[in-house]
């Protein structure tokens, strides 16, 4: 029927009614975009139906397409419309996608997600058409990318969980033919499928199907840095903040965007997240200026270790491994790496600390935060420095002096926005995560001093099991 720019699909929505709404949507391309554009979309349909609306997510890395059919099919019993979101979908994927696939088997991994990432490798199994006597007969699996040794220990041991609960490689379906059937047949009446995808092709017969009988949102961004791609890559961020700012009754002027933009660069979570820290920087004031730009991340640009460790304080593994390999590929050694996680950590410990001790509320704004709560933790600091001795010996060992200077929340400049940001990403774990990561990187350390395995693949390691 439609394919849709993002720009266009605000006022798609304006003149969305019961009798133009569709059962089939499909939005692809930039992940940012496409998760704000369902979330939009549900919500909708939803209004359209006085929100008497049965909705069901389901995960595109661990689905089954008759489950997904079945799903679209079942009436519900106490609402009149039904939607299915089918999410972050590799429907479209092919064997040249199986490196993406891997990285999600790693995440998962990291995360100590062992049954979700053992989904996620029977899935790359499935697609490369990978049998799992390959691994009794000691053959090398058949991967269209390079597999380190790291790597071969990780599959290793998540194949070893897989037989032992019986798991089995999903048989090969055509998804996609399967799929484009159910779509020419057609769904119940007031049933409705979403699906969102960082990758489509154009060429296959799903995708025709699918623009045949409903709507595509097109939220695709050239990638590449030709001088047409980065002027499209400024005019979607400038697109996407202008609601932003407007929300929040804030002005930013070209100037003040293209430095910002120099910042962050195409990063639409980087990009937001910085927007965010600005907004609350600012407080009530309406404009945000270069120099406030230049005050608030003036750190990003100058101090790589700065953009690494904040990454691991976001919980944002794809930019700590990106400022990893930046760090190493810039002379930086392995144990000063190691350093800087281990401080981050023990920071991200007392700031959790402070937070449960005295139940602030950090969903304040930071000049509320500045006047109720960081006079609070000056005083916390004290307290810091008087248990310093015990606490240094509990977190890997550090010497008193270095116990002293890395456990204090604000630190020696005592300047509260970092304290801010510091307390704010803390959220983004919890206490037991922490006491984890510490485990982790006393682990790591004696790893880095005593083994012969390359140091990067020793870190990145560490940063996928704690994050």
């Amino acid at each position: 029927m439609a394919i849709l720019k993002k720009k266009e699909f605000d006022g798609y929505l304006k003149k969305l009614t019961m009798d133009s709404v569709v059962s089939i949507y499909l939005v692809y391309g930039a992940p940012f975009f496409y998760k704000e554009i369902l979330e939009k979309l549900v919500s909708n349909i939803s209004n359209l139906y006085k929100n008497s609306i049965d909705y069901k997510k389901i995960d595109g890395s661990d689905f089954d397409i008759s489950s997904l059919i079945e799903s679209i099919d079942t009436f519900s019993l106490f609402s009149t419309a039904k939607i299915v979101s089918l999410n972050n979908s590799k429907i479209f994927y092919s064997k040249k996608n199986e490196s993406d696939l891997f990285l999600k088997v790693k995440k998962a991994y990291g995360k100590n997600e062992i049954k979700k990432a053992a989904m996620e490798l029977l899935s790359l199994f499935s697609i490369g058409g990978i049998s799992l006597d390959v691994f009794e007969s000691k053959k090398k699996p058949g991967f269209s990318f390079a597999v380190n040794e790291e790597d071969k220990s990780l599959i290793d041991e998540i194949v070893a969980f897989i037989k032992q609960n019986n798991f089995v490689v999903p048989e090969k379906k055509d998804e996609q033919s399967i799929l484009k059937r159910v779509i020419k047949r057609g769904f119940a009446k007031d049933h409705y499928l979403i699906i969102t995808t960082d990758y489509v092709d154009k060429r296959k017969a799903l995708f025709k199907i699918i623009k045949e009988k409903g709507v595509l949102i097109d939220c695709l961004v050239p990638e590449g840095n030709l001088y047409a791609q980065k002027k499209a890559q400024e005019a979607a961020v400038l697109e996407s903040i202008r609601p932003v700012l407007v929300k929040n009754r804030k002005k930013l002027d070209n100037s003040a965007f293209k430095t910002m933009y120099d910042f962050s660069g195409f990063d639409l979570y980087t990009f937001f997240n910085n927007l965010e820290k600005l907004i609350n920087y600012v407080g009530k004031r309406e404009s945000i200026t270069v120099d406030d730009i230049k005050n608030v991340l003036k750190k990003t640009r100058k101090d790589e270790i700065f953009q690494f460790t904040g990454s691991v304080s976001e919980r944002d593994l794809q930019s700590a491994l990106k400022f990893l390999n930046s760090l190493m590929e810039n002379g930086f050694y392995s144990l000063q790496i190691l350093s800087a996680m281990i401080n981050i950590i023990r920071k991200l410990l007392a700031a959790k600390s402070f937070i449960k001790e005295t139940r602030c509320n950090m969903s304040v704004n930071f000049d509320l935060f500045k006047k109720n709560i960081f006079p609070g933790i000056l005083k916390f600091d004290e307290k810091l420095l008087n248990r310093s001795k015990e606490m240094g010996e509990a977190l890997l060992c550090k010497t008193k002096k270095d116990a002293k200077t890395d456990l204090l929340i604000a630190g020696k400049s005592k300047s509260p926005y970092p304290v801010y940001l510091l307390l704010k990403n803390s959220q983004n774990y919890s206490m037991d995560e922490l006491v984890k990561a510490v485990l982790i990187l006393n682990q790591t350390d004696h790893k880095l001093k005593s083994s012969a395995v390359d140091h990067k693949i020793v870190l990145e390691t560490a940063l996928i099991h704690i994050m």
